[in-house]
């Protein structure tokens, strides 16, 4: 999951030093960024399926709820 989150950030590095005659690597590197950010999703929304199948939805929403409260507590 940290490499999902790290290398887009990264990718964002060289774009901001393209200039206008290079719009195909700054479309090239936007959609491997995006690309691999989809890659968290996998990790933590796929967790819910497999503790509880029929009511995944449901477990999902319940630990999201929690960790919103954690972080509006702090």
């Amino acid at each position: 999951m940290q490499i999902a989150m790290v290398v887009p950030a990264v990718l964002l590095i060289p774009l901001g030093y393209l200039d206008c005659s290079q719009p195909t690597l700054a479309i090239v590197i936007l959609i491997s960024g995006t690309t691999i950010r989809g890659f968290r999703f996998s990790g933590y929304i796929v967790n819910a399926m497999d503790i509880s199948p029929s009511l995944g939805g449901v477990v999902f929403g319940i630990t999201n709820t929690m960790g919103s409260l954690s972080a509006y507590s702090t």
